[in-house]
């Protein structure tokens, strides 16, 4: 008697302690998707991870080894670590769905990499990045309001491998003043109703590469239907400058503007080099550059420039500028030996 006397209130104890970490769960809980008290979802799992991002002590790195469609939105990362996400689903990528109400991955931190993941049905864009970026082996279908943006101060980008298909509102946009690489990406039937159908870069930075890029079926409801590249106006004696190696442009189509494959706007100097445009099917409004436009030029005596190597057959449409003292006319020229 005893012996079940003095076992009775562990017992006790051990049902209050049960219920006290039901309730640590279901509070941690993300959404309304929840197995049992004691097993969260993939969905809540991921989030809780990012939310440790502001207090994390080091680098941080969530592996994702489930498809996921989310519920709510995903929290947002900050922090002075740098943070890693990956997928791990074995021979196929892992899914993070939008569910097609949802950003997916914003950030505001040291620097963010994500790997290995299809990221699709984004109601508010699949990646925010106010930081570095790398992208690697990544798939972005089906996303609004932009698939990938990079903005904010000098965050450098680096995206390799990565496939950019039917997304809306040009399906990478590049507005900080980092330097950054697309490395042997392909742009498929990805839409933007302004300028640049699959890429839409608006800033000021040293250089940017495009190095075997595939850019096939995309349209802008202005100006560069594949490509549209605008440097900002700044008081330096160099333009920014761009190249554009080994890439193709197919289809592509700039409705409302000039470029139908790639258009070039001011304070730059870009260098097209062994890229398949010419006969490539593209189309512009009134044939204007159906495959290249030099959409305007730059003051202060530094003219947009573009060389190209090849020039055979480009069809290619220089803005005309009125001839007003500080308005340079813009260069385009064949020059191999910048190749």
């Amino acid at each position: 008697m005893a012996r079940r006397r003095l076992a009775a209130p562990a017992q006790r104890f051990a049902l209050f302690a049960a219920v006290q970490v039901a309730v640590v769960l279901l509070a941690l809980g993300y959404g309304c998707q929840m197995a049992s008290a004691g097993h969260a979802t993939a969905e809540q799992r991921l989030a809780s991870a990012l939310n440790s991002t502001l207090t994390a002590k080091g680098p941080i790195v969530v592996t994702i080894t489930e498809d996921i469609v989310l519920t709510q939105a995903l929290p947002y990362m900050s922090g002075s670590h740098s943070i890693v996400i990956k997928g791990a689903c074995g021979s196929r990528k892992c899914v993070v769905d939008g569910a097609g109400k949802y950003g997916i991955f914003s950030s505001y931190g040291r620097k963010l990499t994500i790997k290995d993941l299809i990221l699709r049905n984004a109601g508010e864009g699949a990646v925010s990045s106010k930081t570095d970026l790398r992208l690697t082996r990544v798939v972005l279908t089906g996303n609004r309001g932009t698939a990938v943006t990079v903005a904010n101060g000098w965050n450098v980008w680096h995206i390799g491998d990565c496939h950019f298909e039917n997304n809306d509102g040009s399906a990478l946009v590049l507005s900080t003043s980092g330097s950054g690489k697309v490395v042997g990406t392909t742009f498929r039937s990805n839409r933007a109703g302004g300028n640049g159908g699959a890429v839409l870069i608006d800033a000021r930075a040293d250089s940017y590469v495009f190095d075997h890029v595939t850019l096939d079926s995309n349209t802008a409801g202005k100006s560069g239907g594949g490509i549209f590249i605008e440097g900002l106006y700044a008081p330096y004696p160099e333009r920014m400058k761009v190249l554009i190696s080994g890439c193709k442009f197919t289809k592509n189509v700039a409705k409302g503007g000039p470029g139908g494959a790639l258009a070039v706007g001011s304070y730059l100097e870009a260098r097209i080099c062994r890229t398949s445009i010419a006969g490539g099917g593209n189309t512009a409004k009134g044939g204007k550059g159906n495959d290249v436009a030099l959409v305007s030029s730059d003051f202060q005596k530094l003219p947009t420039a573009v060389s190209f190597c090849p020039k055979k057959g480009l069809s290619l449409f220089v803005v005309p500028v009125p001839k007003i003292p500080m308005v340079e006319h813009p260069i385009a020229r064949e020059n191999c030996a910048v190749c």
